[in-house]
């Protein structure tokens, strides 16, 4: 079911991408879709805002996006590694 769900997140340009701080508060923002390497979805945070600061403290993230053909929507959560570069 997640490799189905990847192949669908590839067809967007961008996902929602919750976070939390460290109090538990929660946070959502669309953010870039870069690419998808097997598991691994990379997302740019140009701004490096709220989600930056939440996931330096708290590397918990939700993803959710739809596949627009179908209107079924899909979330995926994980643990997020940050690349400065």
């Amino acid at each position: 079911m997640i490799d189905k769900a990847l192949e669908i997140m590839k067809t967007n340009k961008f996902v929602a991408v919750a976070t939390a701080n460290k109090k538990g508060k929660p946070h959502s923002a669309p953010k870039f879709l870069l690419k998808i390497n097997g598991r691994v979805v990379y997302f740019i945070d140009y701004s490096l805002g709220r989600t930056f600061e939440n996931l330096k403290v708290n590397p918990e993230v939700s993803l959710s996006f739809i596949n627009v053909d179908s209107l079924y929507g899909y979330r995926l959560n994980g643990r997020v590694e940050i690349l400065e570069q």
